[in-house]
């Protein structure tokens, strides 16, 4: 018999608790009472995203719409502050309000790269158009920030300029990116892929919005 036959082994590995999500709370409407505005999470009814605490937006919503982040259903249709990190949410357009531009992850309405956060890129789209690394539908034709995926075609300039008609390094274009005329626009080792509308473009994810978008591509084939 094994010196250890006996011996029973404990362990203190317990399942990870779950956050508990906060419940839905109609506190008051129209900013009345003026002591509970601005909202807390997951209180309601606001009607904008002013009347939520800060980083809190208003989730607009029909009845028995769920308020993602939040426990509970409401029947009624009221609207309540969520947080929208990660998810789809217009927070102006045009570059105003001023003091929210430039936008972050999965803000909109932007319209150019220029409001949207450093590293970012304006998701232009039509309809509810899924935008990478957001969830939510978002407002119907309104464009957001974005993350860029790798290897994901996107364009990042034209002419020698960014999309913003700046010179500023964005030339020669990277992996997967456009608009190049010629391969001496792509960086070292990669090549211009010449496209008449949204060709699948090798070696890269996607296939861009602009239609006819030539996109910089290594020729090199993968090894599994």
């Amino acid at each position: 018999m094994s010196l250890f036959s006996n011996l029973h082994v404990h362990t203190n590995k317990q399942a990870p608790k779950q956050r508990k999500l906060a419940s839905l709370n109609k506190v008051g409407n129209n900013g009345a009472p003026a002591e509970l505005f601005p909202l807390g999470l997951c209180e309601g009814d606001c009607d904008n995203d002013a009347e939520c605490g800060p980083g809190l937006g208003c989730f607009q919503r029909g009845p028995d719409v769920v308020v993602r982040g939040c426990d509970g259903n409401d029947s009624s249709g009221t609207d309540y502050c969520y947080d929208p990190t990660g998810y789809l949410h217009n927070w102006g357009n045009n570059g105003v309000p001023a003091e929210l531009f430039p936008l972050i992850e999965c803000q909109g309405d932007c319209d150019n790269d220029g409001e949207c956060a450093e590293g970012l890129y304006c998701f232009q789209r039509s309809g509810y158009t899924p935008v990478p690394g957001c969830e939510g539908e978002g407002k119907s034709g309104s464009d957001y920030c974005f993350a860029r995926p790798a290897n994901y075609v996107w364009r990042t300039g034209n002419g020698g300029k960014n999309n913003m008609g700046v010179v500023d390094g964005t030339f020669p274009l990277g992996p997967c990116e456009s608009d190049c005329d010629r391969d001496s626009d792509c960086a070292e080792g990669l090549k211009c892929f010449m496209r008449d509308a949204l060709e699948p473009v090798p070696n890269c994810v996607g296939v861009g919005y602009r239609s006819g978008d030539d996109v910089c591509y290594s020729p090199a084939v993968s090894s599994h």
